[in-house]
């Protein structure tokens, strides 16, 4: 699992912006910077946007807006359990 960000990730302002914001948020997963072409290639029109992809690497589904623990843990057993 990681995180994507999609604000002018190829200034080096906005690298800066993520590395605090995941810093003072505690992240655990990776943050990855996007110069638009993942949030074009996945159709990203609003954010947050959750694509869950199985092992495969085919799309399962898709959420726009955030998802609790719970909700992701159950997209993630249920990509498992196929």
């Amino acid at each position: 699992m990681f995180a994507i960000n999609t604000e002018m990730a190829s200034s080096n302002r906005a690298r800066a912006n993520v590395e605090s914001f995941v810093g003072a948020g505690g992240f655990k997963v990776p943050v990855l910077l996007d110069n638009g072409s993942v949030a074009k290639a996945y159709g990203v029109s609003a954010v947050p946007k959750m694509v869950f992809i199985d092992p495969k690497g085919v799309i399962h589904s898709m959420h726009i807006g955030g998802l609790s623990m719970g909700e992701i843990t159950s997209e993630i057993d249920q990509i498992l359990e196929d």
